[in-house]
């Protein structure tokens, strides 16, 4: 199988649709229109510019997608930026990396697990409505100081009690420079739990906001459970936030919350509770915002992207 084979482009006006077989070697994926896709699935029935319907079990590797819209504060603020949009059912990734600012990761339905990924945004970069397990996933936060709002790391639509979906973050990080929330609310039952994750002080002391979001907050479930890191203090958590008890928590700290025994072969029957070591090593960030060159410096690994 030649390389052509093995990762084919569809190019639309607006944006790129991009499918990947099986690959053996780490792509780096350049997308530099406002609406770029990423479809993760290896088979598609229906492709559009603007609109996929796809589904597969076939797991995602070492795939690392960027979205080089501008990163400008008019940007950044007013326009989505999104790397790769994810509508398939029952899809794993596994050490993938999506780079963007607004918007970055559009989880939007179906069920999906994370395994050792790199996230990086500063607005809603982690959205949708889906049912999602990330874990030991980095999620790198390049917000600053200097817009007029706070970012935000999920917005996540639930919108029926009814509904098994949510984000749920297991071990990983939350780190980068600026200011962020943890989530705001899109739906009036928004799900998104963090749990075991170490957390800088990237992450304000509110930890989530209803942002615009008017509706009760009676029904939210944005809760944390036995995080760790500068920014975990939950003293002044929004006062809807939950710190979850061991049997609060058991139900979201297992591959069974995606129903993964259907689509995750040898991984099945591993659970995904506190004993599991993670292969992260927790590290501070220079976070001087008066430096107008800051370029991240105090970290070795090469993996933020500069625009």
């Amino acid at each position: 199988m030649d390389e052509f084979d093995m990762c084919v482009y569809n190019l639309f006006p607006n944006g790129g649709i991009l499918w990947f077989g099986n690959l053996t070697e780490f792509p780096h994926v350049v997308l530099g229109a406002i609406f770029p896709l990423l479809i993760a699935s290896l088979h598609f029935a229906n492709v559009q510019a603007a609109n996929i319907v796809s589904s597969s079990i076939q797991p995602l590797q070492n795939i690392g997608v960027l979205n080089e819209a501008p990163t400008g504060i008019a940007y950044t603020s007013q326009n989505q930026s999104v790397a790769a949009y994810v509508g398939a059912d029952m899809v794993a990734f596994y050490h993938c990396a999506f780079y963007s600012s607004h918007n970055t990761l559009f989880d939007l339905k179906g069920r999906h697990y994370y395994d050792s990924c790199y996230i990086q945004g500063s607005i809603d970069f982690i959205f949708g409505h889906a049912q999602s397990i990330f874990h030991s996933c980095e999620i790198f936060v390049i917000a600053d100081r200097r817009m007029e709002i706070h970012g935000s790391i999920t917005a996540h639509k639930r919108e029926s009690a009814k509904e098994n979906t949510g984000f749920v973050f297991i071990k990983g990080q939350v780190f980068g420079i600026g200011d962020v929330y943890l989530g705001r609310a899109k739906g009036a039952y928004s799900r998104v739990i963090f749990a075991n994750t170490y957390i800088s002080k990237t992450v304000v002391p509110q930890g989530w906001t209803n942002w615009s979001y008017a509706g009760s907050t009676e029904n939210l479930h944005h809760a944390e459970y036995n995080c760790h890191g500068p920014g975990s203090n939950s003293t002044n958590r929004a006062p809807w936030s939950k710190q979850l008890s061991d049997k609060e928590a058991a139900p979201f700290l297992s591959i069974d919350f995606i129903n993964g025994q259907k689509f995750l072969g040898e991984m099945q029957n591993m659970s995904l509770d506190m004993s599991r070591k993670s292969s992260i090593t927790y590290m501070e960030w220079n976070e001087d915002q008066n430096s107008p060159n800051n370029q991240y410096n105090s970290v070795s690994q090469n993996r933020v992207v500069h625009h």
